[in-house]
């Protein structure tokens, strides 16, 4: 790691699935639809997340540590619904 590279946290989120078909395939519109759909899933839990990571007191590995040596438990996240 070079000199002043941040270390932050790391956010992962998963979606719900997106139910398709075979038949899916063959029609142009059904995957534009699909696609649609993905698109703005994928976007909507990245804003999300891009969100909560600017509120997150312990997205640097600082606070971070300081937290868990003092506390000694992991630092808190922001819950997921």
């Amino acid at each position: 790691m070079k000199a002043g590279a941040r270390v932050c946290r790391f956010y992962f989120l998963l979606q719900q699935p997106i139910e398709t078909s075979p038949a899916d395939l063959e029609d142009r519109d059904a995957c534009d639809r699909i696609y649609a759909k993905a698109k703005r899933s994928l976007e909507d839990g990245l804003n999300f997340l891009l969100e909560e990571r600017m509120k997150d007191p312990y997205s640097q590995a600082l606070p971070r540590l300081l937290y868990e040596a003092t506390n000694g438990t992991q630092a808190p996240t922001f819950p997921v619904y």
